[in-house]
Formats: C-alpha cells, structure tokens, sequence
C-alpha cells in the first residue's frame, strides 16, 4: 500500500481517501505503539473522519477505528471521551455475525475495564461476564 501511495504521489497523482485513511491509522498504531495516545487518538479521529465519509456507519472498519481511537484515550488516562466511543463501538460489533465472535467478547471486555476505571462495577461487571462466556 505504501508503494503505491509513494507511486501515486511521485507521479503527480492523487491516492484516495481509504488510502489516506489506511496512512493515518497505521500512522496512528505506530504512535499508541510508541506510547504516544494522545497523538495517536488524533490520527484514529482524522481516519475515522475519513472513513464516515465513504463507509456505512455499521461498517467493521468505522467498528476498529471507533475502538481504537476509544483505546487511545484510555491508555492516555483521559477516560472521559473514551466512554461513549467504546459505547459507540459495542452495538456495531454486536450486529456482526456470528454474534459469539471474539471481536464482540474484546469489545465488552474493553467497555467492562472502562467502567471498572471510571469507578463503576455494576456497569463493568455484566459486561466482562458476558465477553468471558463469549
């Protein structure tokens, strides 16, 4: 992907919004993988944007970027506006099928750990039940 972006670029033409996309969340994984969350939260919001645009809101790709970029702010510490993202993300795995898939037990496990920061087990506790019987 990368090749054809540098060819497309040095070429004089022009790459596509799902290849910008594609550049800023691998950029973005790099950056949360380098412990830098906030900087990688802000690639996850840029390629999120991206993608709304182009993709169905019940599409997998707009599910990662919306846990992803939830993460980013968790493992920030601002746990605040990572809440209603992997609320956002929750119903969107849960309408994948197969229902009892792993991506639906790592979504309410990293909802369930949200709420359990936030100081509230009877909002977490359900949750992680659910993604271990999963």
């Amino acid at each position: 992907m990368w090749l054809s972006v540098s060819l497309g670029c040095a070429a004089g033409g022009v790459y596509s919004d799902a290849d910008e996309a594609a550049r800023l969340t691998l950029s973005a994984r790099q950056q949360y993988q380098a412990g830098r969350c906030l900087s990688a939260a802000a690639l996850y919001q840029r390629a999120l944007t991206i993608q709304e645009s182009v993709l169905p809101a019940n599409d997998p790709m707009i599910a990662r970027l919306v846990t992803h970029l939830g993460l980013s702010y968790r493992a920030s510490g601002d746990l605040e506006p990572a809440a209603p993202l992997l609320q956002r993300a929750l119903p969107l795995y849960q309408a994948m099928r197969p229902s009892r898939s792993l991506k639906l037990a790592n979504a309410q496990t990293h909802l369930g750990l949200l709420y359990r920061a936030l100081g509230d087990p009877g909002r977490a506790e359900p949750l992680l039940v659910s993604a271990l019987a999963l």
